[in-house]
């Protein structure tokens, strides 16, 4: 009787050989895929050693400080010009005072041993107030006359020119007589007293009057002035107009019939006044010289 050979052992024999061939093959390429994506040793030496001498590099650099930094990167300031002070606001002080009414017994206290006459007392304390003051107006009541016959009382008043004389040497600017009283003495008293302030005359600066010599207006040209001012004394006729921009400094008709109209002097205080007429009138030529004003 034969025996069969037993076939196992060599079964398991295969099945070990089978694991170890997929071990290694596993094994195998996972080095070959590591040596693939890794970097080689001998590439980090030299990028390390590139890193290091960078450092070191960097190391040796001076170190700014945080002022050496800002002032060196900053150009130079420019300072900025400085702002120029604001232009203080002009100032005029401006005195207006009245009525200068000139009762007989005023100008009997005024008269001097030889018949003239002197106000300039009766202003003397106020003189220096007036003085302060860049314009000082005061209103003259009453009307001057040259004649000592026409002098009177109330009710139609007429005084000596004199009172003018003091005005102005206390220190008056501006001296209106647009009055209820200033035709009291009829043309005599207005003709007087505009004779009376032409022939005292005015003061215009040299500007004026050269403006005025090149327009052929005859003027009369002086030194020396008792008013209080730089400019200088001037003697003119009273003309209707004058085309100059200072206008409002020159002694013309239109300028006087004006001032009478815009100081609107119509004896209110007395229980009078203008009619619808005369209002209306008097709004149209305010218009029409509006400009002048």
């Amino acid at each position: 009787m034969s025996v069969k050979p037993n076939k196992k052992p060599s079964f398991a024999l295969g099945l070990i050989l089978i694991l170890l061939l997929l071990a290694a093959v596993i094994l195998g390429g996972s080095w070959v895929v590591r040596q693939a994506f890794l970097p080689r040793q001998s590439d980090a030496r030299p990028a390390a050693a590139a890193v290091s001498g960078q450092s070191a590099a960097a190391a040796q650099l001076p170190v700014q400080t945080a002022e050496e930094t800002v002032s060196g990167a900053q150009p130079e300031a420019v300072p900025e010009p400085a702002a120029e002070p604001e232009p203080e606001p002009a100032r005029v002080t401006l005195m207006a005072v009245g009525d200068n009414l000139i009762h007989n017994c005023v100008y009997w206290s005024a008269e001097l041993p030889g018949g003239e006459y002197d106000f300039t007392p009766f202003y003397a304390d106020i003189r220096p107030t007036v003085e302060a003051y860049d314009i000082a107006c005061i209103n003259q009541e009453t009307i001057y006359v040259e004649d000592p016959a026409q002098y009177s009382n109330y009710p139609y008043f007429g005084s000596p020119t004199a009172v003018g004389d003091a005005l102005a040497e206390t220190g008056f600017d501006v001296v209106t007589a647009a009055t209820n009283h200033c035709f009291d003495k009829g043309e005599t008293g207005i003709l007087d007293t505009i004779r009376f302030w032409r022939d005292k005359g005015g003061c215009l600066s040299d500007e004026t009057i050269t403006k005025l010599q090149k327009a052929g207006i005859r003027i009369e040209v002086g030194d020396r002035s008792a008013y209080r001012t730089d400019k200088r004394p001037v003697r003119m006729e009273y003309l209707d107009d004058i085309s100059l921009p200072e206008f409002s400094h020159l002694p013309t008709f239109k300028r006087i019939c004006i001032c009478i109209l815009k100081n609107d002097h119509a004896c209110k205080y007395m229980g009078f006044a203008p009619n619808k007429n005369e209002t209306q009138r008097r709004k149209k030529i305010m218009e029409k010289y509006e400009s002048l004003l």
